[in-house]
């Protein structure tokens, strides 16, 4: 067997990623130039190259190449170049700026990111993916985010599009759940079934605590981590106090504590928070809501 050559250059720099997810990095410096400025040189440059193996992986090695620029302004300049290559020293991929290698069915993958373009290959090196991403990022053992002329969604290894590639954001919140941009309007997707739980409808979701909080035509709806109703009722109000959500109605209003339990209902036309104590107006008079609280 052919041994593969290992060069170690001067100094270990610090921040190399790991082989599970290896990303380019890069420090880069700015400034104001003016016609009287100190121009900016490099001073010196260090390089180094070592090799990797991938976690849970026998059968390929990665190789890190880094180089740093040192500038006279003190500041630095870092970038990463990666080579997939199997154990006898075969070159699968080269160039890369980012490498992701997974299993799936007991085959090798890498999700590989060159020239600014993701692509997926296999084991022996084969591009597998067809289009063209911006970006990829494997969110399940065979589920992928995508971005696509702007836009994202979710595709399997092979491309069968699990989530159509149309939001404009695709942001990862609570408990598996991604809340997604589309036209303007706001939905929520959960990230295991792959299925649209939250059309997008709303003009807003936000996240407090353990809570969404849904907006609607001047309306409110509340939902847990997991994304499931806490009640059938709209709000006309959402008040955080301290580490309680309050849902008002029109005369009344709905206590819940920040994991989404329903602490009170439709007893108090309002609360308040008063040396450090949760109250409630009933029957004309301020009271202690009774929590259960440790």
């Amino acid at each position: 067997m052919k041994k593969l050559s290992l060069f170690i250059a001067i100094i270990v720099i610090s921040g190399i990623t790991t082989p599970t997810f290896a990303h380019a990095h890069r420090v880069h410096y700015s400034g104001h130039y003016h016609y009287h400025s100190t121009p900016t040189y490099l001073v010196k440059s260090e390089y180094k190259k070592e090799q990797m193996h991938f976690p849970n992986c026998s059968e390929h090695i990665l190789i890190t190449e880094t180089n740093t620029n040192y500038y006279s302004n003190n500041s630095q300049y870092v970038y990463t170049f990666y080579t997939i290559m199997t154990k006898n020293g075969k070159v699968l991929e080269e160039g890369c700026t980012d490498v992701n290698h997974f299993v799936y069915n007991k085959k090798h993958y890498f999700i590989v990111k060159k020239n600014r373009i993701y692509r997926i290959i296999d084991g022996y090196g084969n591009t597998i993916s067809k289009r063209q991403y911006s970006y990829m990022n494997k969110i399940g053992p065979n589920k992928i985010l995508v971005k696509s002329n702007k836009k994202y969604g979710i595709i399997d290894i092979y491309e069968n599009i699990l989530i159509p590639i149309k939001f404009k954001e695709f942001k990862e919140k609570g408990n598996n759940l991604y809340i997604t941009k589309l036209n303007g309007y706001y939905g929520i997707v959960d990230k295991k079934s792959c299925t649209q739980i939250i059309k997008n409808q709303y003009d807003k979701i936000e996240q407090i605590f353990d809570i969404f909080v849904l907006k609607k035509c001047g309306k409110y709806e509340l939902l847990d981590i997991n994304g499931n109703k806490l009640s059938n009722k709209t709000y006309e109000k959402i008040k955080n106090i301290d580490e309680y959500i309050i849902g008002y109605t029109k005369n009344n209003c709905d206590i819940y504590n920040s994991t989404g339990k329903l602490i009170s209902s439709n007893k108090y036309s309002k609360v308040r928070l008063k040396r450090n104590t949760l109250e409630g107006y009933y029957d004309k008079k301020w009271e202690e809501v009774i929590t259960n609280k440790i």
